[in-house]
């Protein structure tokens, strides 16, 4: 399955085969600076469930409609916005002892995109995909490290931020990065959500500008 070749497998409760993962991921981290908020909520369920016609039929007898219904309290902190970006490894040799292929990184990619895009639990609804980038490389067992090299720009507070158009995303330090590293790059590919508005150099520039010239770019769609 997928997640064996993606995630590897814990040691069983007998015999000694582990799997490490070829893919890990560091834990995200907001590109702003943001305001923890604390709220309070209830949450209401019947606990004597009738259906439609029921409910109807004792309207029209005049009967007591059920109304037994339970109520629970909630207490959590909140992020009213926040710009998250992560990073992550494939690991070539780890993938060799999971089964790991490029089209397993394909479907891994599409599930990022696409997964966060249909996320509807109460906590994850409204979380878009804004920028992907995945960077091939030619020499094995080497990567740049590319995490903490985007910066946020805008007119606002950090901590009033709420949307993604009131931001753009400094890529400056990443494209050096990536031009300095030119020589060992197979490729880049990318996705980017529309409203993402991307800064290089002090000027606004679209996402295939991110990497430097001699590098292929190639736009992933999903």
């Amino acid at each position: 399955p997928l997640e064996l070749k993606v995630e590897g497998k814990d040691k069983p409760k007998t015999g000694s085969i582990a799997l490490t993962g070829p893919v890990q991921f560091k834990f995200g981290r907001s590109l702003h600076r943001v305001k923890i908020e604390f709220i309070k909520g209830t949450g209401a369920f019947a606990s004597d469930y009738e259906t439609e016609e029921e409910r109807n039929d004792k309207i029209k007898q005049k009967k007591k409609i059920s109304s037994s219904t339970q109520f629970t309290f909630r207490e959590e902190y909140i992020l009213p916005y926040s710009l998250i970006s992560f990073y992550g490894i494939v690991n070539e040799n780890s993938a060799k002892e999971t089964g790991l292929k490029q089209e397993d990184v394909n479907l891994l990619l599409e599930g990022m995109w696409n997964g966060t895009k249909n996320l509807i639990t109460r906590t994850k609804a409204g979380q878009i995909p804004r920028f992907l980038m995945q960077v091939v490389y030619k020499e094995p067992n080497f990567h740049i490290g590319l995490d903490d090299l985007e910066k946020e720009k805008s007119e606002l507070p950090d901590e009033k931020i709420r949307d993604i158009k009131e931001i753009k995303l400094n890529v400056t330090r990443l494209s050096k990065k990536l031009g300095n590293n030119r020589e060992k790059i197979e490729n880049i590919r990318y996705a980017v959500d529309g409203d993402l508005k991307l800064l290089k150099d002090g000027r606004d520039v679209e996402s295939k500008d991110i990497s430097p010239q001699g590098i292929t770019v190639e736009e992933i769609t999903f």
